[in-house]
């Protein structure tokens, strides 16, 4: 791939940021730097990006980047009339085809929840209705039988908090029904069977809820 002059974008935001940035694509990799804090830029190197995928966002529309790691970042508050040149620039510089990816917009509060990466997918038929960054969770638990509550990471004390982020969510609760079977340690881990000769179960919360907690436990997913 021959070198070739960076291509910039100017007022957008990486990972849920609060201030706007300047992104600069070019053959080494992408980084971007926000017009607000002083630093060095987040960078990524070209050989780490896998795949691209373009999408409406809350701000504008969103390039997600999925790196070789399974981790992603997104840059959102692009406008739409951009879609041509940031497709054309990630295929000039990282030879990566930009793919596009329509939302759910069925309004539907029922679907299939599944771990992508750092982040939770939840899916409305084949299509994504949002996604959760798992980096913005601070705990997970079990409430009741059937449900899973998600609490977000509140400002750290001492932190003030931004008045332009307005009202910001504090938990998410996922309503999980049915039962799996029982995961046992052992010799009995082949047959999973008690003494009655019957299949031990436990509800699909408490499965969804040890999972939500071996992930937030060993922080197993990249922080960006």
């Amino acid at each position: 791939m021959s070198d070739s002059k960076p291509t910039q974008f100017d007022d957008v935001f990486l990972n849920l940021s609060k201030h706007k940035g300047r992104l600069r694509l070019h053959t080494s990799g992408l980084g971007w730097k926000s017009s607000a804090a002083a630093g060095d830029p987040y960078t990524v190197p070209a050989s780490d990006i896998r795949r691209a995928i373009w999408s409406h966002a809350s701000r504008g529309y969103a390039l997600k980047v999925i790196l070789k790691n399974g981790s992603s970042l997104t840059i959102d508050g692009f406008e739409e009339d951009q879609q041509e040149r940031v497709a054309a620039s990630m295929k000039e510089h990282f030879n990566v085809a930009v793919e596009n990816r329509e939302h759910s917009l069925k309004g539907w509060n029922w679907g299939k929840a599944k771990f992508e990466g750092n982040e939770l997918v939840f899916q409305v038929g084949a299509r994504p209705s949002f996604e959760v960054p798992l980096n913005k969770v601070s705990n997970a638990n079990l409430v009741g039988k059937t449900e899973v509550a998600v609490e977000f990471a509140l400002p750290k004390e001492g932190e003030k908090k931004d008045a332009m982020n307005g009202d910001e969510l504090v938990e998410m609760r996922f309503y999980v029904p049915g039962m799996k079977e029982k995961e046992t340690e052992g010799s009995d881990a082949e047959n999973a069977e008690n003494e009655d000769g019957e299949e031990e179960e436990t509800s699909a919360a408490n499965v969804s809820a040890s999972t939500w907690d071996t992930l937030l436990t060993s922080r197993n997913f990249t922080k960006l």
